[in-house]
């Protein structure tokens, strides 16, 4: 059930998940790399449980000519030392 102190909560992890993000994703990561750092953050934050409590999305990412909702998939290395990185977390 949806409530006001989910809808909260959710934006509370969004603003940390986010926060975390641009303090930890470097120059020479892969997408992979950075997908799965802030997929492990807000699966902790959250305290997956299964259906109950978990990621609605995976995360998203664009860099460069990718127009939006790019996510890597196992063993993607693209990663670009000059590139622009849009995240949709």
């Amino acid at each position: 059930m949806v409530t006001y102190n989910n809808i909260r909560r959710a934006g509370e992890v969004h603003r940390q998940v986010r926060s975390y993000a641009r303090q930890n994703i470097k120059p020479g990561m892969s997408m992979t790399e950075i997908a799965n750092m802030i997929e492990d953050g807000t699966r902790a934050l959250v305290e997956e449980d299964g259906l109950e409590s978990g990621i609605g999305f995976p995360t998203g990412l664009s860099v460069n000519e990718i127009a939006a909702h790019y996510t890597p998939n196992a063993g993607d290395t693209k990663s670009e030392h000059h590139s622009q990185l849009e995240l949709r977390v």
